[in-house]
């Protein structure tokens, strides 16, 4: 039986992505996202560390800021690690799979830099990706058809 974790966020860049480029040419976008409590205004955020891969990392670069608003789906990882202070501690960490451009805390629509109204289309890096995650993400295959519960 296969088995898949998905997960779905909305939140905010808390600040600009890094790339990095491997020697096989491949690129990861990486940058957190703050998940906040619409109920508890008082609770501080619930920060996520994303990754995006290939072409999905150009998209991110070109288009996200420190501040934007972004939908993420993906992949869910808990990573476990001794703080400084010698605390174990949980990080939540997404793979994205598909994200999609909300805009940005100071409403600049796409989350395009210097306020540019941008039609993005698949072509042109658009605002909807929903590809094939990278090999080294995909440990199993899933038929969907087949683990439908009805």
């Amino acid at each position: 039986m296969a088995s898949y974790c998905k997960i779905t966020l909305i939140g905010n860049v808390g600040r600009d992505p890094e790339l990095r480029v491997f020697a096989d040419g491949r690129k990861v976008a990486s940058f957190s996202l703050a998940i906040n409590n619409p109920m508890n205004k008082d609770v501080p955020p619930t920060w996520y560390r994303i990754s995006v891969w290939d072409k999905r990392a150009d998209a991110i670069m070109n288009f996200v800021k420190q501040g934007s608003n972004l939908f993420v789906e993906g992949r869910l990882e808990l990573t476990e690690y001794v703080d400084q202070a010698g605390v174990k501690k949980i990080s939540p960490q997404v793979t994205a799979t598909e994200f999609q451009f909300l805009g940005n805390k100071e409403g600049m629509g796409n989350g395009a830099p210097n306020n540019q109204n941008t039609k993005q289309t698949s072509e042109s890096h658009g605002s909807v990706y929903n590809e094939p995650a990278p090999d080294s993400y995909a440990k199993g295959s899933i038929n969907d058809e087949d683990d439908l519960p009805f």
